[in-house]
């Protein structure tokens, strides 16, 4: 797969002229979209020339919109009843936030049993070594059955099938196009219907989080509100311990691959 630094290289030439063509033609009140990888680098060259909270990336509610299948597959119910958010930058250093998981219908004590069968006796202390040795794993027996290793990812945790389904559907081959489309379309339609809900995005924070008591000014997926003009707040509750040292350290790591371009 063509690495993010390389891929950013690339692609920053394009959402420089793309931003300012919009800067200099638009009407002043476009909301963009982003869908192009990195995603992060991308929201970031955006929204510095055409305003903040006109530009959010769909990577965080692709991701969201993954975990939530994931965990109603292991629970066995309708995706529609779940909820909760993945933050952080779109990838292997997705933040999967276990604490924001709802499930309607449960009793607050009936959720909680749901959520610790779903998820297991886990940290996301360990989330990175856990996704390396799932690749190498799924990539060993890919390389002699496709489907044997499709078939090992069925059993494993619901965040865990949300980052290797994806990287083994690249690696085979095929492409993830119908969830990324299914994703861009349903904030789509929120721009145009007028409502206003609740997504996950990657967007430009000026200090509405702070993370490991440091406000956050960078580009990252949080909760946020979104309406036909935009999104304009950031819906996040305190996370869980280790929720924010994972979503810290990934911030450090956006911020170096954000560092060149200086936004």
């Amino acid at each position: 797969m063509v690495d993010r630094r390389e891929l950013a290289a690339v692609n920053a030439r394009v959402f420089t002229a793309y931003a300012e063509r919009l800067a200099e033609h638009g009407a002043g009140h476009e909301v963009v979209i982003v869908v192009s990888n990195p995603v992060e680098l991308a929201v970031g060259i955006l929204a510095k020339a055409l305003g903040r909270h006109r530009v959010i990336g769909m990577g965080a509610w692709l991701d969201t919109l993954r975990f939530r299948r994931e965990i109603a597959s292991t629970l066995g119910f309708p995706r529609q009843r779940i909820g909760g958010f993945v933050v952080g930058p779109h990838g292997d250093d997705m933040v999967p936030l276990w604490s924001t998981v709802r499930v309607t219908g449960l009793t607050v004590p009936e959720r909680k049993v749901a959520v610790r069968r779903a998820r297991g006796d886990r940290s996301l202390d360990d989330f990175t070594a856990e996704i390396d040795a799932a690749k190498t794993r799924i990539a060993e027996l890919a390389s002699l059955d496709m489907t044997a290793a499709f078939a090992e990812i069925y059993d494993w945790p619901p965040d865990l099938r949300t980052v290797t389904r994806p990287w083994l559907t690249h690696q085979s081959g095929a492409k993830t196009a119908s969830g990324t489309a299914n994703a861009t379309v349903e904030l789509i339609d929120t721009l145009f219907d007028g409502r206003e809900i609740v997504v996950a995005g990657q967007v430009r924070l000026d200090g509405e989080i702070s993370v490991g008591g440091e406000p956050v000014r960078s580009v990252t997926g949080v909760p946020v509100i979104l309406g036909p003009e935009g999104w304009k707040q950031v819906v996040l509750d305190d996370l869980a311990p280790d929720e924010e040292r994972r979503l810290r350290a990934s911030l450090d790591k956006t911020d170096a691959m954000l560092a060149p371009w200086e936004v």
